[in-house]
């Protein structure tokens, strides 16, 4: 899985918007994402790595992409640029 990958859960029925997370990155022991609660907030959610992988039991299958972190760095990268050129 990649940053950005959208991934279904495949322990949670797909009615519900808890189904599915947005990866963000993998250590050793375990996963980030970012998921939506019930409640339409977003929210960090950590899984073991190990389930992710291909081998578990149910699979994690990745459903889509997200280009939202490339949207977030040009952001930044302009807010950054604005402030130079106040400060100059």
């Amino acid at each position: 899985m990649r940053t950005g990958d959208i991934v279904r859960n495949p322990w949670v029925s797909t009615d519900m918007i808890t189904a599915y997370f947005i990866f963000l990155k993998s250590g050793k022991r375990y996963a980030q994402t970012l998921q939506l609660t019930d409640q339409g907030t977003l929210e960090m959610v950590l899984y073991l790595a190990s389930d992710l992988k291909p081998t578990a039991e149910r699979q994690f299958k990745v459903v889509g992409h997200t280009q939202i972190f490339k949207t977030f760095e040009k952001e930044l990268i302009d807010i950054a640029k604005q402030e130079e050129k106040v400060n100059e």
